[in-house]
């Protein structure tokens, strides 16, 4: 249960630097992405050789680039990073589609960039107020599948991303990814800092909205699209569409935490962002070290792999028993592209230079 903000929470909050500073000399590697993302059925290390991103990846990245800088929305030392996900998330769908995943991911991380979670709890009121107004048309925008909301220059890009979405996608998915990817920017373009809520939320708390922030639900959905291959979900029993479901969520919550790993040196130290699982364990948790935190929060990554796995095997276990036999070679191929999906989602943490940090009490590996 939330609480308020209190004068211990303040103290552990100023002495994260010097913790931090302290684990850069004793403690290097303590924790690392092959720990996190370890599972019996996965070793990192093997799996992410093993593994190849999209035939086509420099013509798809070039595209997107090209388009992200007629519209104003590259930037340099981000654009990079973002511009290459497509081919690691989606190595197996078509280039055409993968361009248009690419061009969503970069209109996000563009808008996170400019007016996200971190970027708005810093601004005045005049500022804020602009950007929620901001935000508050690209949700219906994008919601209503661009048929809503008028369309200036700074909407334009999403509603020709949203356009194409659109003209080929089925009705029902289209649904289900544009609620998302609409939910999560309403989400991301908030700010969730202590300073603003004056609140501590629980573990569970955050991880809900940690969940909604990271944009790894429309992400997801994005697997489908990417592959061609749209599950009909109004003929799956209850039980396997939320297992299917789950895995979305599993996948996400393992990255979104594995992230704020990755980022505390940037984002809590040199941002001085408060919103950050490790942030969020300690305050709840004073008994606790920033070591044992950390540790804490790659256990609890941890074991979002595991029930991805376990989830993934119940849906495996679930798609081989549907009799109609299109139904059940879509539902496994789509088992195996939600594999693949989440392979390269270790894969672009660990090679992308957008999480290197000074310390190396964590290691990319």
């Amino acid at each position: 249960m939330a609480r308020p903000v209190s004068e211990r929470d303040q103290k552990i909050l100023a002495d994260i630097g010097r913790q931090w500073e302290f684990l850069g000399a004793s403690a290097v590697g303590a924790i690392s992405m092959h720990s996190i993302y370890f599972h019996p059925d996965f070793d990192p290390n093997g799996n992410s050789q093993n593994f190849g991103i999209h035939k086509e990846a420099e013509f798809i990245e070039h595209k997107v680039r090209e388009w992200a800088t007629a519209h104003g929305l590259w930037i340099p030392g981000l654009g990079e990073h973002v511009g290459t996900m497509s081919s690691y998330l989606y190595p197996r769908g078509t280039a055409d589609a993968l361009i248009v995943a690419g061009k969503c991911h970069i209109l996000d991380w563009h808008l996170d960039d400019r007016m996200g979670r971190d970027k708005i709890a810093t601004m005045s009121a005049a500022e804020r107020a602009r950007a929620e107004a901001h935000r508050d048309k690209i949700t219906v925008l994008i919601s209503s599948g661009a048929k809503e909301g008028a369309v200036g220059p700074s909407l334009q890009p999403f509603a020709e991303a949203v356009g194409e979405i659109c003209s080929t996608s089925p009705y029902e998915w289209q649904c289900r990814f544009l609620n998302a990817w609409a939910g999560h920017i309403d989400a991301m373009c908030r700010s969730h800092s202590l300073r603003d809520t004056h609140r501590v939320p629980d573990g569970a708390e955050y991880e809900t909205v940690r969940y909604a922030t990271s944009g790894m639900q429309y992400t997801g959905e994005l697997v489908e699209y990417t592959g061609g291959n749209f599950l009909a979900w109004k003929y799956l029993d209850n039980d396997l569409r939320e297992a299917l479901d789950r895995l979305i969520h599993y996948c996400g919550m393992a990255g979104a935490l594995c992230n704020d790993l990755l980022s505390f040196e940037r984002e809590v130290l040199s941002e001085s962002c408060d919103d950050n699982a490790i942030v969020i364990h300690m305050l709840n948790h004073p008994e606790h070290s920033l070591l044992e935190s950390l540790q804490v929060i790659a256990a609890r990554a941890n074991a979002f792999v595991a029930s991805f796995f376990n989830a993934h095997a119940a849906a495996a276990s679930a798609g081989a028993l549907i009799e109609d036999e299109p139904r059940r070679r879509s539902v496994l191929s789509h088992l195996d592209a939600m594999r693949t999906y989440f392979t390269g989602c270790y894969a672009w943490q660990r090679d992308t230079g957008r999480y290197e940090q000074k310390n190396p009490t964590i290691r990319r590996d």
